[in-house]
Protein backbone atom coordinates (compact mmCIF):
# COMPACT_ATOMS: atom_id res chain seq x y z
CA UNK A 1 0.00 0.00 0.00
CA UNK A 2 2.75 2.15 0.99
CA UNK A 3 4.66 1.73 -2.56
CA UNK A 4 1.60 2.09 -4.37
CA UNK A 5 1.00 5.99 -2.58
CA UNK A 6 4.48 6.87 -2.86
CA UNK A 7 4.59 5.38 -6.57
CA UNK A 8 0.90 8.17 -6.77
CA UNK A 9 3.21 10.76 -5.74
CA UNK A 10 6.21 10.41 -7.03
CA UNK A 11 7.16 13.04 -10.07
CA UNK A 12 4.58 15.91 -9.11
CA UNK A 13 5.20 18.83 -10.76
CA UNK A 14 3.53 21.80 -10.91
CA UNK A 15 3.14 25.40 -12.37
CA UNK A 16 2.51 29.11 -11.10
CA UNK A 17 0.50 31.64 -13.32
CA UNK A 18 1.20 35.32 -11.98
CA UNK A 19 -0.15 37.67 -14.27
CA UNK A 20 -2.22 35.23 -16.89
CA UNK A 21 1.46 33.37 -17.42
CA UNK A 22 2.13 30.53 -16.63
CA UNK A 23 5.88 29.56 -15.28
CA UNK A 24 7.58 26.51 -16.33
CA UNK A 25 6.64 23.26 -14.59
CA UNK A 26 8.44 22.13 -11.62
CA UNK A 27 9.20 18.99 -9.42
CA UNK A 28 7.61 18.96 -6.31
CA UNK A 29 9.37 17.22 -3.62
CA UNK A 30 7.32 17.05 -0.16
CA UNK A 31 3.69 17.52 0.33
CA UNK A 32 0.77 15.55 -1.41
CA UNK A 33 -1.42 16.24 -4.15
CA UNK A 34 -3.83 19.51 -3.08
CA UNK A 35 -7.84 18.49 -3.36
CA UNK A 36 -6.81 15.22 -4.37
CA UNK A 37 -9.42 12.75 -2.00
CA UNK A 38 -6.33 10.73 -0.80
CA UNK A 39 -4.64 13.57 0.85
CA UNK A 40 -7.81 13.68 3.85
CA UNK A 41 -7.87 10.42 3.49
CA UNK A 42 -3.91 9.91 4.55
CA UNK A 43 -4.31 12.33 6.76
CA UNK A 44 -6.88 10.78 8.99
CA UNK A 45 -4.99 7.46 8.98
CA UNK A 46 -2.04 9.22 10.52
CA UNK A 47 -3.97 11.39 12.92
CA UNK A 48 -5.47 8.57 13.78
CA UNK A 49 -2.34 6.34 14.84
CA UNK A 50 -1.16 9.44 16.58
CA UNK A 51 -4.06 9.38 18.94
CA UNK A 52 -3.04 5.79 19.26
CA UNK A 53 -0.06 6.32 20.59
CA UNK A 54 -0.57 9.24 22.86
CA UNK A 55 -3.34 7.32 24.38
CA UNK A 56 -0.53 4.33 24.90
CA UNK A 57 1.53 6.53 26.56
CA UNK A 58 -0.81 8.76 28.56
CA UNK A 59 -1.68 5.05 29.88
CA UNK A 60 1.44 3.74 30.71
CA UNK A 61 2.34 7.37 32.45
CA UNK A 62 -1.36 7.48 34.48
CA UNK A 63 -0.30 3.99 35.53
CA UNK A 64 2.96 5.08 36.59
CA UNK A 65 1.21 7.85 38.86
CA UNK A 66 -0.87 5.38 40.06
CA UNK A 67 -4.02 8.15 39.16
CA UNK A 68 -6.70 8.55 37.26
CA UNK A 69 -6.45 11.78 35.12
CA UNK A 70 -3.27 14.32 35.56
CA UNK A 71 -4.06 17.96 35.84
CA UNK A 72 -5.25 20.52 38.47
CA UNK A 73 -8.60 19.51 39.85
CA UNK A 74 -11.72 22.26 38.96
CA UNK A 75 -14.46 22.34 41.41
CA UNK A 76 -17.69 23.88 40.08
CA UNK A 77 -20.04 25.83 42.49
Amino acid sequence: MIDIIEDWHTGMQACIKMNGVRTEKFNIEVGLRQGDVLSPTLFNIYFSMVMQVMKKQLKVKFEELQKETIGVPIMLL
